[in-house]
């Protein structure tokens, strides 16, 4: 695991931003037909990534399982907002795979 202070820095950066984009794009599927799978995957993306840089703040034992479940949620939730043709899913699904892949140079 690569955790030296600035990798730490620019994961917990990211798992913030993923996690606001997330909610605002959860918020901004609200009511809109067909958007259930969208908005329950970016709300689980929002809880796995604070809990990711919580757990990369302190340190924490589980800091590994908790970047991996990062990778899983930002995965499954930029997946799902590839399939949307609107401007809060595409900024969603790009803060995603940003994430993940910060998530995933921690792992490496």
């Amino acid at each position: 695991m690569k955790e030296t202070k600035e990798a730490i820095e620019h994961c917990i950066e990211s798992c913030h931003q993923c996690a606001d984009e997330c909610t605002a794009c959860a918020d901004d599927c609200k009511g809109k037909p067909g958007m259930d799978a969208c908005i329950s995957l970016c709300n689980d993306c929002t809880e796995k990534c604070k809990q990711c840089a919580t757990d990369c703040e302190t340190s924490s034992a589980n800091m590994s399982k908790s970047l991996q479940a990062c990778i899983d949620a930002c995965e499954a939730c930029a997946s799902e907002c590839e399939k949307h043709n609107n401007e809060s899913c595409k900024k969603c699904a790009e803060t995603c795979r940003s994430c993940a892949a910060e998530c995933k140079s921690m792992v490496a």
